[in-house]
């Protein structure tokens, strides 16, 4: 077959671009094709805050990735990465799970209902924010975001052992983007039919305790259980091996049934 010059550039240069595009997840693989986990981080995150998570579940046999958000513009563009990872796992795997951290979860729940998954954990999930500023600021962002461009960021209250992993700010675009994903992901709760674990932190700096009590109520179709743990912030959420085992037995059971609160 006749290949000219400017074709073989063009091969060269999508071959660089997929493999670039896909690097930027952090792959964990057994090489079977039966089980994989994704692990989607908080929005103002790094991926290497669920490092210990993956180490986890990989030990137990789950092949892993964990998503690298790497757009800040608007929320669609949050979720392209999610959902390339999904339809690339479902193409792939007999089983693909999902796991959000924070304000990941909200990414989770969407993904979990357009892409039908069998099972879906949430960390800590972002439903409003823990101070009173965040909580005005979630109800009264319809009128704001024509200034969003001109407000000041968020700061972002978090202790010391977390400040590796967060950034320490949030511009005021991103919080509108922020609930404007919200608001389609609650649209979209009802409709999720696999199943939901909601691990809640007791305090968490970023997302309310009360967030977790908020979405379950509106997973009236999943079979759901929530667990409240004695952890008092999110990073203990994610680098606590007992509470890894909770997220591993919900993947290994071949069915959850709903529960009520149970508190650890």
């Amino acid at each position: 077959m006749k290949v000219n010059f400017f074709s073989a550039l063009c091969l060269v240069f999508c071959v660089f671009f997929v493999s670039n595009a896909q690097a930027k997840n952090i792959w964990s693989t057994h090489g079977n094709t039966k089980t994989l986990a994704i692990l989607i981080p908080p929005i103002e995150a790094q991926p290497s805050s669920l490092k210990a998570l993956a180490r986890f579940l990989y030990h137990e046999g789950l092949d892993v990735v964990i998503v690298e958000l790497n757009s800040r513009h608007n929320w669609t563009e949050w979720i392209q990465p999610v959902l390339s990872v999904v339809e690339q796992g479902q193409s792939t795997y007999t089983h693909v799970y999902i796991c959000g951290v924070g304000t990941g979860s909200l990414l989770a729940f969407y993904a979990s209902q357009t892409h039908h998954l069998e099972k879906c954990v949430v960390i800590s999930p972002y439903y409003t924010g823990y101070t009173r500023t965040s909580k005005i600021l979630n109800i009264a962002y319809p009128l704001l975001a024509p200034l969003k461009q001109y407000l000041p960021p968020q700061k972002i209250e978090q202790p010391p052992e977390v400040a590796p992993y967060f950034e320490a700010q949030m511009s005021f675009s991103h919080f509108i983007e922020l609930c404007s994903l919200k608001r389609q992901v609650i649209r979209q709760l009802a409709h999720i039919k696999g199943d939901v674990l909601l691990l809640q932190s007791s305090h968490d700096f970023f997302a309310s305790p009360q967030s977790a009590d908020a979405f379950f109520k509106r997973l009236t179709q999943a079979k759901k259980s929530c667990i409240y743990t004695g952890q008092d912030q999110r990073i203990g959420l994610v680098n606590d091996p007992n509470l890894f085992n909770y997220i591993v037995d919900f993947f290994n059971a071949p069915e959850v049934y709903p529960s009520d609160y149970a508190y650890r």
